[in-house]
């Protein structure tokens, strides 16, 4: 991958962190009140813009790795599935325990380009928006941001035995990546 596609996913990872950071407030007051109708269009809004930052650094990864074009009807799909499998030119970006997480997201999209906003539905809209800032979630940017860091890792917390101070980095081997997602599952990792 060359240097200029790598600064763009870097770009998308710190926009995808800014709009998630900056939609913390409305996310901490829907834990405690139903929103009405205005904040539930923002946060379809923000799904939105959210799964088109993911969607944008798979973009960029599989124009870096692959030939052929993806040009069908169902070419999101296809995407979105890619970055789940390993090609001819690039491991598998993202590990299978997060598939079924971020497909969530996928479909939203695709609900929010195709309906009115009075139509957006809050018990299902609150487990995605809620979940942005989800480990899981967080874990999809750590992958790909691994794959450009030449599998320099933020990882969980970990004790280093010389210092006992916490240490974020560790040198990474690719392979490692799924297995680094299902130890990390469930812990917060800041990029």
């Amino acid at each position: 991958m060359d240097e200029i596609t790598k600064e763009k996913i870097y770009l998308e990872i710190s926009k995808i962190d800014n709009l998630v950071s900056k939609s913390t407030a409305l996310i901490e007051k829907c834990k405690i009140q139903e929103p009405d109708f205005f904040e539930l269009n923002a946060m379809g809004s923000i799904l939105h813009s959210y799964y088109n930052g993911l969607e944008s650094i798979f973009k960029l990864i599989y124009k870096s790795s692959e030939e052929k074009p993806l040009t069908s009807n169902v070419w999101h799909s296809e995407l979105f599935q890619s970055m789940f499998e390993k090609s001819e030119n690039r491991e598998t970006v993202l590990s299978q325990d997060l598939k079924e997480p971020l497909k969530e997201y996928l479909g939203f999209r695709h609900v929010f380009r195709h309906s009115y906003g009075y139509e957006l539905d809050w018990e299902r809209l609150n487990p995605l928006f809620c979940g942005m800032s989800a480990p899981c979630n967080r874990l999809s940017l750590l992958c790909i941001s691994a794959e450009l860091r030449s599998w320099q890792v933020p990882c969980a917390e970990s004790i280093d035995e010389r210092s006992e101070e916490p240490t974020f980095m560790h040198r990474v081997p690719a392979k490692a990546i799924p297995q680094i997602v299902a130890v990390a599952w469930g812990t917060v990792v800041a990029l």
